[in-house]
Parts: C-alpha cells; sequence; structure tokens
C-alpha cells in the first residue's frame, strides 16, 4: 500500500488510499459533473494530485496532525477534494452546514476549534468575513 507523503503527516489515512485508487485509473476519467450547463471531467491522476497538492499546502500552513479544518460550502467536487486535502494533511474534516445562519456557523466553527477554512464561492466568504472576528480560533 502506497501513502500520500504529507511531510510528517503520521499514518497511512483513508485520503492515501483514495489517493493510491485514483492514480490506479491513471488518465482514464474519475469524476464528471457539470458546470454552468456544461460537462466536466477529472482523471484519476488529477483527482489525487489535487488532494494531495492541498494536503502539501496544509502542512506547509502549519496544520499538524488532528488539528482541524472546516469546509463550508454546497456539495460538489471542490468540497470532497478539500475535505479528503484535509485528511492527507492528517487534519481532522469539520463540514459547517452552509444553509446555518450567521450564529450557527459562528457555533460550528468556535465548537469544532477550526484552525483553517475553506469556503465554496463568494457568497460564503463574504458571510465568513463578517464573522471572522468571533472565530478565535480560524487563522
Amino acid at each position: 500500500m502506497g501513502r500520500v507523503d504529507m511531510d510528517g503527516a503520521a499514518g497511512v489515512s483513508l485520503a492515501a488510499r483514495i489517493c493510491d485508487a485514483l492514480r490506479g485509473r491513471g488518465d482514464a476519467t474519475a469524476a464528471r459533473w457539470k458546470r454552468y450547463g456544461i460537462w466536466q471531467t477529472a482523471s484519476g491522476h488529477e483527482l489525487a494530485t489535487r488532494i494531495e497538492t492541498i494536503g502539501r499546502g496544509l502542512r506547509a500552513q502549519g496544520l499538524r496532525d488532528g488539528e482541524v479544518a472546516a469546509v463550508l460550502g454546497d456539495n460538489g467536487l471542490e468540497w470532497v477534494l478539500a475535505d479528503l486535502g484535509i485528511v492527507a494533511a492528517g487534519g481532522v474534516s469539520a463540514a459547517i452546514d452552509p444553509h446555518l445562519d450567521a450564529d450557527g456557523i459562528v457555533t460550528q466553527l468556535v465548537d469544532s476549534g477550526a484552525r483553517v477554512l475553506f469556503v465554496a464561492g463568494d457568497r460564503h466568504l463574504q458571510r465568513v468575513r463578517r464573522l471572522r472576528a468571533r472565530c478565535p480560533a480560524l487563522e
């Protein structure tokens, strides 16, 4: 079994196993989704590379094993990639419900102790910017 080398991340994670399986698909299409009504595709190699890149970026930013990073956004490929990238880095992924009001988002971020937050799109980014001061653990 191969592993994703995350410069110190402990163990062989689920993300590492998924990356191994994706790499096994090579350049064959591993995911399809619509964006603006047009079908998009990504190969297994491309998806594995994106997951590993996110994981390495989080490690480079100081995310340590067991620390929490959160994802706020609607379901989609980018959400899954962020989630797996967090796990690949040795972190714990917390899903933030994008339909919550401001107080609910703050509660989930504070209760989870999230240091990092991935947001999908400008709408969510603007919401979080207004709440940022209420989430002291976010870096």
